[in-house]
């Protein structure tokens, strides 16, 4: 069978088939042995991914390599009591201001300040964040839900009045 003769069939979620003009079917590939149509959008997507990942890794080990890592001890209440956040780190700003000069410009070149600074401002507003939480756990435990909107009285005398 030749690269394109498998198609998904649109009708029926999952099927393979391995017909390329079939009704009502997309297919994986192109004439010339390309992605096509949704496939190829999916494609896309997971390379943009995967590069995405790989930039956040280096700028990751990057910051790791000049000691940038903090842990961040969070607790979090957002309505139903504080709870702790593990497992977290954050950008310890009083080493980014202990940096050596070449250390910083290294991080300048790399394009991490955007991110750094971006991270430290973010931070400031977590407060207002734990806030927005327990104002939409407060108005969600206020509001009936919609089984408590039609619900009708549990009663063996049911009574219609036409008039």
């Amino acid at each position: 069978m030749a690269n394109g003769a498998w198609s998904v069939s649109t009708r029926r979620s999952g099927l393979l088939l391995e017909a390329p003009d079939a009704e009502g079917t997309d297919p994986f590939f192109d004439d010339q042995n390309q992605p096509a149509g949704k496939f190829a959008q999916v494609v896309d997507f997971l390379t943009h991914l995967e590069r995405d990942r790989q930039a956040t890794a280096r700028l990751c080990a990057l910051l790791d390599s000049h000691g940038l890592f903090a842990d961040w001890p969070l607790k979090v209440d957002a309505g139903q009591g504080a709870q702790d956040v593990t497992g977290i780190l954050r950008i310890d700003e009083a080493a980014l201001n202990q940096l050596a000069d070449t250390a910083f410009l290294e991080l300048r070149k790399a394009g991490a300040l955007p991110f750094i600074y971006t991270h430290l401002l973010s931070t400031q507003r977590l407060p207002v964040l734990s806030r927005l939480a327990q104002l939409q756990t407060q108005l969600q435990q206020r509001q009936p839900s919609l089984a408590d909107a039609f619900e009708m009285p549990i009663d063996d005398d049911l009574e219609f009045n036409f008039d």
